[in-house]
């Protein structure tokens, strides 16, 4: 019974919107969007909106936060189903990431950060974890003889001989206790790192099976695709905002339907890639200089907007600041 929001899906890309700038008369260019997660073509636009807004937070941080940055991962064991009447893997796992988080050895270590769940499925069940970027002072990962193990036989002869007994416990010792998964990784990082987390949780689920895509869909909807705390929390406030390439403004009135007409004047070199530009497949929003756009009146008094393109140097694309 999600008709709705099927339909939402199947409408998607196919009509026009347009946005004309306030600051200058460049009129944007670009299909209409669903907005809805599970959608591969509003994804590329998510991706740039949430990366413009978290690297304008990161940049804020101070040198002391930034020179301790961490991509840090952990993982769940195989789960065949994301949710029952009285369970949900999403919310199990962001869970054990706040207790982790104020386990005594590592309260006073992190300093904040912002993290995403990403789940993916490969045929052997529900894969699940945590993407994080974190400013903490130094977390040992496992101790050296856990990391130089070949296998997972001789990680649970440690697990049983060293690592129940072991008082210096690791960051895989304590998500094993909190989840029993010891999957865990974590690696110093810099500014750029956002990048990386972005990717992962900002891309739809990639399958064809329609029950495990409904599935993910259920679970994922309603949820932020990234959650900030400690130093990085006051980023929720941070939005970005569609730019104008042309002047920088950002403030835009958006057309629907026949008010904007556009009249391709290029050769077929200039409208084909890899040297042209496809501009009726084209995924981002196309800004056409300002002197390309000519405003006419109809005889009910009616703006409309022709826009002239004559060649590729006449487009820049829209961004996010």
């Amino acid at each position: 019974g999600h008709f709705r929001q099927a339909d939402l899906l199947s409408e998607c890309q196919t009509k026009w919107v347009y946005y004309e700038c306030q600051g200058c008369g460049s009129v944007g260019r670009a299909k209409n969007r669903c907005g809805m997660r599970v959608c591969p073509y509003c994804a590329g636009r998510m991706k740039a909106k949430l990366l413009a807004k978290y690297q304008k937070g990161i940049d804020r941080l101070s040198d002391f936060y930034k020179s301790r940055l961490k991509l840090v991962t952990l993982t769940l064991k195989n789960v065949p189903d994301l949710q029952s009447p009285d369970f949900n893997v999403i919310t199990e796992i962001k869970q054990a990431f706040y207790r982790l988080r104020k386990r005594p050895l590592l309260r006073k270590k992190i300093y904040g950060g912002v993290y995403g769940v990403e789940a993916t499925h490969r045929g052997k069940g529900w894969h699940v974890h945590i993407h994080a970027l974190i400013a903490s002072e130094f977390i040992r990962v496992a101790c050296k003889e856990m990391k130089e193990a070949q296998n997972r036989q001789e990680e649970e002869k440690l697990e049983s001989e060293k690592c129940a007994h072991c008082k210096k416990k690791c960051l895989r010792k304590l998500w094993q206790e909190e989840t029993g998964s010891s999957v865990v990784d974590i690696k110093k990082a810099d500014t750029t790192a956002i990048i990386e987390i972005i990717g992962y949780i900002a891309k739809p689920l990639s399958t064809k099976n329609a029950e495990l895509l409904v599935d993910w869909w259920e679970v994922m909807r309603n949820r932020p695709f990234l959650k900030p705390f400690g130093c990085f929390y006051d980023m929720r406030k941070l939005k970005a905002l569609l730019t104008c390439p042309w002047c920088g403004d950002q403030h835009f009135k958006v057309y629907y339907g026949s008010r904007v007409r556009l009249f391709d004047m290029r050769d077929d070199v200039g409208r084909s890639p890899p040297l042209g530009v496809d501009i009726e497949n084209f995924q981002r929003i196309l800004f056409i200089e300002p002197s390309k756009v000519v405003v006419t009146v109809d005889s009910r008094g009616f703006e409309d907007r022709v826009l002239y393109l004559q060649s590729n140097l006449e487009l820049l694309v829209g961004t996010y600041k």
